[in-house]
């Protein structure tokens, strides 16, 4: 009887790692949602030791980049995004800052917001 739960706990574990890894992401999808009424050139990404760069963003749109997670360098304590935008004279008008130090792995999904106001949400 010990033997048949043994086999029957090493399954079901077996089945959970596969699943698990089979579900589990490589890569972070960034997305960039242009909430205000300007016309953005390029809006900058920086996550920690890669960069993201957005072109021509027009007015109440969203555009979306997948990042291989391998790619960027993590320390395995804390996450930095810098958000930089630009103009149609490619002045920076305005940026955005994120930091998390409870974990230094990328999640899934980030979403850098510029907002009516003109300010960086970043989440």
């Amino acid at each position: 009887m010990i033997c048949r739960n043994n086999k029957i706990i090493g399954v079901v574990s077996l089945v959970f790692v596969l699943f698990a890894r089979c579900n589990s992401s490589n890569y972070s999808r960034i997305d960039f949602q242009n909430d205000s009424n300007l016309f953005i050139d390029s809006a900058k990404i920086q996550i920690q030791n890669y960069s993201v760069i957005f072109q021509s963003v027009k007015p109440h749109s969203v555009k979306q980049k997948k990042i291989f997670k391998d790619s960027v360098a993590t320390n395995n304590h804390d996450i930095t995004i810098h958000a930089i935008v630009y103009d149609r004279n490619k002045s920076n008008f305005t940026g955005g800052y994120y930091y998390t130090d409870l974990g230094g792995y990328l999640k899934n999904e980030y979403t850098i917001s510029v907002t009516d106001s003109l300010k960086i949400v970043i989440r």
